[in-house]
């Protein structure tokens, strides 16, 4: 059987998409099995009945909390905490209209400010999380 021959309009198209360079999503360097989102939350709300005040030490033993005894607070635990939570955000949120404070309780919005601060505190760079669209990540960081 011989393969038919292309339109002047379809060898046209072939050729434009062999020009036109493939976007290709970047690597956030989420890790899956870095951290348990699930456990962490756990951690945090048997530890604290209230979100604990705003200072530099309250926000780093609250991030100490929600990683656990095993991984120490360090830029790239950091960064895992905020890819993690972005995941359970897709995960949780079932559309755009989804707020983080909308859909995690107000311990983990505590964990979330303090991440802030930790990484703003030391110029930390913390990628973007490629799971989520322009609009979930609005959501995720109001």
């Amino acid at each position: 059987m011989t393969e038919r021959r292309l339109t002047e309009r379809e060898q046209y198209l072939k050729e434009l998409g062999e020009r036109i360079p493939k976007v290709v999503k970047q690597q956030d360097g989420y890790e899956p099995g870095f951290l348990n989102v699930t456990e962490a939350i756990e951690r945090v709300v048997s530890k604290y009945s209230v979100p604990p005040p705003y200072t530099d030490l309250e926000n780093q033993r609250l991030l100490e909390t929600f990683l656990g005894d095993s991984t120490p607070l360090s830029a790239h635990s950091a960064s895992q905490i905020s890819l993690h939570l972005a995941q359970e955000f897709k995960a949780r949120g079932d559309n755009y209209s989804k707020t983080f404070t909308s859909i995690f309780p107000p311990l983990i919005v505590a964990v979330q400010t303090a991440l802030c601060q930790y990484v703003n505190s030391r110029n930390f760079a913390m990628p973007s999380a490629t799971c989520l669209s322009m609009t979930d990540d609005l959501g995720f960081r109001s």
